[in-house]
């Protein structure tokens, strides 16, 4: 509309001034300005804005942009969530990324039901089947695998150890058990290594 300027008599233009929607920043065609702005650009991947007021915010590792309900966005973000278990985000940029079968989400340690930045293999003698969560412990009398064999870290599976072998901690492949020869057991029973055995007791 036009308005008059009581104190010059002149007539200006004024402009209608708009608020910078949530997810956008004020600028002049480039950067950020505090005052002044011309226009709202989107914030670009990896940024939200909360309100429109400043410059957008850059998304924490182990979180995505979202619109405000769970939803990733690649711009225009209005808040940043974190990642949900299962799931993982290094630098803050881009959608979670699922955690592989056999891995668990972590943030440089243990794993974290939420805000992974990372994924690590289960070590040996634990075992993940879906990456959600963390590495289950595989019991005594089973190994870790990924099908058939053992593997000594990723597994996403436990197996019962075949007949004649055995597993005393669910760590490592399973062992053979030793069958005594017939001859070495004969031998030890002599009545040389008898009267022996008896001496030494």
């Amino acid at each position: 509309g036009i308005r008059d300027d009581l104190v010059t008599g002149v007539q200006t233009c004024a402009l209608p001034i708009y608020d910078v929607q949530a997810g956008y920043f004020g600028n002049t065609g480039g950067a950020h300005v505090s005052s002044g702005a011309t226009a709202e650009t989107a914030c670009a991947e990896g940024t939200f804005s909360t309100s429109g007021t400043g410059a957008c915010d850059t998304v924490q590792n182990g979180y995505y942009a979202s619109n405000g309900s769970q939803t990733y966005v690649s711009s225009g973000a209005i808040a940043e969530e974190a990642c949900a278990d299962g799931s993982f985000n290094a630098d803050g940029s881009g959608d979670c990324d699922d955690v592989q079968a056999g891995y668990f989400g972590n943030t440089g340690g243990a794993h974290v039901s939420s805000g992974a930045t990372a994924e690590t293999a289960c070590p040996d003698g634990s075992y993940n089947a879906d990456g959600t969560g963390a590495c289950d412990d595989v019991q005594a009398g089973y190994f870790g695998n990924t099908g058939d064999a053992h593997v000594s870290s990723g597994a996403t599976a436990e197996t019962a150890c075949a007949e004649g072998t055995f597993s005393t901690s669910g760590t490592g492949a399973c062992g053979t058990v030793q069958n005594r020869s017939e001859e070495h057991t004969s031998e030890l029973q002599s009545p040389d290594h008898l009267v022996c055995r008896l001496l030494l007791e």
